[in-house]
């Protein structure tokens, strides 16, 4: 009986490996479907989604050519309060803010003449030679009244003595600067903060002021080329003190 056995056991082992043989190639079989179906899956899925960043695309380029959507810079005020210096009467005029768009090349560059003069002439720092650099510069683009207030500013506000004397340090943040539509030449107006610290970064206190400025162009020398190679000057500056959008103290020093 066990002779007979064995032939049949034989058979049914290999009946077994079989199966299994066959039970492997299904889960083969069975992956690669499931992978085909993943890939597919996902190739329509960013092709969905490509679809969508098209028309979002096509949409934005839409608004721009109709003009409903616009990245071109303009500022954000229609008037400006300009201060007489002389009685230091207010005046509001309407429409004086020039578009971006309508600055002449030389507005341009005397826009970023004016936020250099301006930091230059507030900034105390803890280094004396920064200092003396920062006043040669307000000197070399100030001529006529504005040399005479440069004059009377340092003798009230020496930024060598704020910085040895009172051990004091002012940081200069220009908030917003313009042109001023004028028929008297370049004028601009400046706003921006003040914040002073101790000589060791400690706060202090903090102050926003404004500008009023007329500039002119004059043809550069051999004694200013090197300086003032455009000849962009300030003739005048006025400058008031600023609190809770108020002007409270004209023309201070």
């Amino acid at each position: 009986m066990a002779f007979k056995l064995k032939p049949i056991l034989s058979k049914k082992t290999k009946i077994l490996d079989k199966a299994e043989e066959m039970k492997d190639k299904g889960e083969a079989i069975l992956n690669t479907e499931l992978n085909d179906k993943t890939v597919k899956g996902l190739k329509n899925t960013y092709s969905l989604k490509g679809m969508l960043i098209g028309v979002f695309v096509c949409f934005i380029l839409l608004l721009l050519w109709n003009g409903a959507l616009t990245l071109k810079p303009k500022t954000q005020i229609g008037y400006v309060i300009e201060v007489n210096p002389l009685t230091g009467e207010q005046k509001k005029i309407e429409n004086a803010v020039k578009e971006m768009s309508e600055f002449t090349t030389s507005e341009y560059l005397m826009l970023n003449t004016i936020k250099t003069y301006i930091t230059s002439l507030r900034t105390v720092a803890n280094d004396d030679g920064v200092n003396r650099e920062n006043m040669k510069r307000v000197y070399a683009f100030s001529t006529g009244n504005a040399t005479n207030f440069i004059h009377n500013f340092y003798e009230e506000n020496n930024p060598l003595k704020i910085s040895n004397e009172q051990n004091e340090k002012v940081d200069v943040v220009i908030y917003n600067c313009m042109p001023i539509n004028s028929a008297n030449g370049l004028k601009f107006q400046v706003d921006w903060n003040e914040i002073r610290r101790s000589e060791n970064g400690k706060f202090k206190s903090e102050q926003n002021y404004r500008a009023d400025i007329d500039c002119k162009q004059y043809k550069a020398t051999k004694q200013t080329s090197e300086v003032n190679p455009l000849g962009f000057y300030i003739t005048n500056i006025y400058i008031s003190e600023i609190k809770n959008g108020f002007i409270i103290n004209s023309n201070q020093k």
